[in-house]
């Protein structure tokens, strides 16, 4: 029997593969900002399953009772109650945190545009994100190890149980 936080730490590690793919192999022959943001996205949803995957295991164990849906909820929870408990990087929350301003300033960007090797999102009130290869690359290292620290924490405690 798989449990649920099993099921998604698998489904992160695939979003994750397709992520380095599209990062190490697709990127670097097309030579196009724009896709940058297809990579980040992948990274992003990579990242939001494995916190969902932390959560989950959590609430197995009723250290949490339940999680709302918002990934801004989910952080929130991360940073208040999980981060410190494992000893966990504070950088996977700042890397949270600037997944999810990538995702809003695409999802509100009014302008768009390609600058050299990079690619610009501006917000309404003129907030630039700016995405280039080597900062994708920093947040998608930064998500794997991320993963492998959930998996580390579910596998270490589930020998415990046995």
């Amino acid at each position: 029997m798989t449990f649920r936080h099993e099921e998604l730490l698998a489904a992160a590690r695939k979003e994750m593969e397709v992520a380095d793919h599209l990062l190490y192999v697709t990127y670097p022959m097309v030579k196009e900002s724009k896709f940058l943001l297809s990579v980040a996205s992948k990274v992003a949803t990579s990242a939001r399953i494995a916190l969902q995957a932390l959560l989950e295991y959590e609430k197995l164990g009723n250290t949490i009772i339940d999680y709302p849906p918002s990934f801004v909820a989910q952080m929130s929870i991360y940073k208040r109650e999980l981060e410190r408990k494992h000893n966990l990087d504070p950088t996977f929350h700042r890397l949270f945190q600037r997944l999810f301003e990538i995702y809003q300033s695409n999802k509100n960007s009014l302008i768009k545009f390609k600058r050299g090797d990079s690619y610009v999102l501006a917000t309404k009130d003129y907030t630039l994100s700016v995405l280039d290869y080597e900062t994708i690359k920093k947040y998608a290292n930064v998500t794997k190890k991320f993963i492998n620290s959930v998996d580390n924490i579910t596998k270490m405690t589930n020998v415990q149980d046995q």
